[in-house]
């Protein structure tokens, strides 16, 4: 009979327990101003490209999609009028107003100030736009009062300015310069997300024939059993060290380095050397007090759960081809759990899209690359290595493949602290531990958390990186 489990390990449920209710009410109260000016930036992008579509409508390039700029317009004066929304932000927000509203419309100038700050707020951006709404002719596009307020690096939004301005009719026709710049950058879009779109339809397809394909594939050798203790406590202790120890450095983290004026890359760059930090310690983990010995080396470990190509015959092609297959197949289950998952009470919370959009615009040519390392690299190597690796094997020989493919899932769901892709992330790790499952080896679940993850990056860059 396996020993109790000693008060420790009691101790270290609870602060657990604690750490995710704290980090969950933190995240769900959110911080309004952020959040506002979150919702601001992604609007910008979307009316970007409901503009975009409209052009490509107009000339036959492609049928209308992405929303009206009218809906665009009502949302913009929605978060204008809030609160919580700063000057900076109801200013961008007046912009988007003044480009996309009715002008026809009587109250449109009234409409558009509505959303100024008070004049003593108003930036040299705000101080043009309460320009432009007024009755007076607009200044020229190379006016010093219009060169002064959109800067030396002026973003989409100030050159979409710059383009009304340079133009004499209303609304911006498609055949100038800068609605064919913007039609070329539509295209693109359209071809990343129609790609996806189509990888989709194509796991549909794999779906909808896999108790045929099924039968005619060989079944693979199952991994052999990890020499693992027979404690039953065991794997749930290193889980919970593992995600004790993950959240509290990351805590003490952003304590100490809060008030130090850290520029974006400077956090990001310590927010990815913690992620390998939090990581090596899950593998020392299981090494410590997961496998036998108990004095596993990180070496020892990597090389127990097997990272490598010997399960594929030493052939990259065939994990890469189990990794491409299952990421095909995972589209449209992660669509419907979704579509389920809007039927929950849970919302998006503003740092998880901040994260995505952070990842979409980086502040410097260093901070992508951590940026795509950290989402490519690292967190498919480790999570996959601790989910899949370790802990799937370890319920299998205990409790089944069925409960031990679906416990597994569920914790490497349950561990992302994300209420809102509860069921998505569920989705992942059942398709992500059937892969390992069925391919044989770690490899291929990595490539496929991988491209899962780049997909999901290329999309948001399509869409909010432009």
């Amino acid at each position: 009979m396996s020993p109790r489990p000693p008060w420790p390990f009691w101790l270290l449920l609870g602060y657990c327990l604690v750490l995710a209710v704290g980090e969950l009410f933190v995240r769900a109260e959110g911080n309004p101003t952020e959040e506002s000016t979150l919702r601001a930036t992604m609007l910008e992008s979307e009316a970007r490209l409901a503009e975009a579509s409209e052009w490509a409508a107009a000339t036959g390039l492609a049928p209308q999609g992405f929303g009206t700029l009218s809906t665009h317009v009502e949302i913009a004066e929605g978060l204008g009028r809030q609160e919580t929304t700063p000057a900076g932000t109801r200013e961008r927000l007046a912009a988007l107003v003044w480009l996309y509203a009715d002008r026809t419309r009587d109250d449109f100038h009234a409409r558009v100030n509505a959303l100024l700050p008070p004049e003593a707020d108003r930036s040299r951006l705000g101080k043009l736009i309460a320009t432009l709404a007024s009755t007076a002719k607009a200044p020229a596009a190379t006016d010093p009062e219009v060169t002064g307020a959109l800067g030396a690096r002026p973003g989409w939004l100030e050159r979409r300015l710059v383009a009304e301005l340079g133009f004499a009719n209303h609304p911006l026709p498609a055949d100038v310069p800068f609605a064919r710049g913007e039609l070329d950058e539509f295209k693109t879009v359209a071809g990343v997300l129609g790609g996806v779109v189509m990888l989709g339809f194509v796991g549909m397809l794999l779906l909808l024939l896999w108790p045929w394909l099924k039968k005619r594939l060989a079944e693979p050798a199952a991994s052999p059993p990890l020499p693992f203790s027979t404690t039953w406590w065991l794997p749930v202790h290193v889980i919970a060290a593992w995600f004790a120890f993950a959240n509290t450095s990351g805590f003490l983290m952003h304590a100490l380095l809060g008030g130090t004026g850290l520029s974006k890359t400077g956090w990001i760059t310590f927010s990815v050397l913690h992620q390998v930090g939090f990581g090596l310690f899950g593998l020392w983990l299981v090494g410590r007090i997961g496998l036998l010995p108990s004095s596993a080396s990180l070496l020892g470990v990597v090389r127990a759960l097997e990272p490598g190509l010997e399960p594929y015959g030493g052939r990259a092609g065939r994990a890469l081809g189990h990794a491409l297959l299952a990421v095909a197949m995972a589209l449209p289950l992660v669509l419907i759990a979704e579509l389920v998952q809007v039927l929950l009470p849970f919302t998006p919370t503003a740092q998880g899209r901040a994260t995505l959009l952070l990842f979409a615009s980086p502040p410097s040519d260093l901070a992508a690359v951590l940026l795509l390392l950290s989402a490519i690299v690292v967190a498919p190597f480790f999570e996959e290595a601790l989910f899949r690796g370790y802990l799937y094997r370890v319920l299998r020989e205990r409790i089944g493949l069925r409960w031990a493919t679906l416990l597994s899932a569920l914790v490497f769901a349950a561990v992302h602290l994300s209420p809102e892709q509860l069921l998505p992330l569920t989705v992942l790790g059942l398709v992500f531990t059937r892969l390992y499952e069925r391919s044989g080896g770690l490899l291929a679940p990595m490539l496929a958390h991988a491209i899962w993850n780049g997909t999901e990056l290329l999309k948001y860059v399509a869409v909010y990186g432009r």
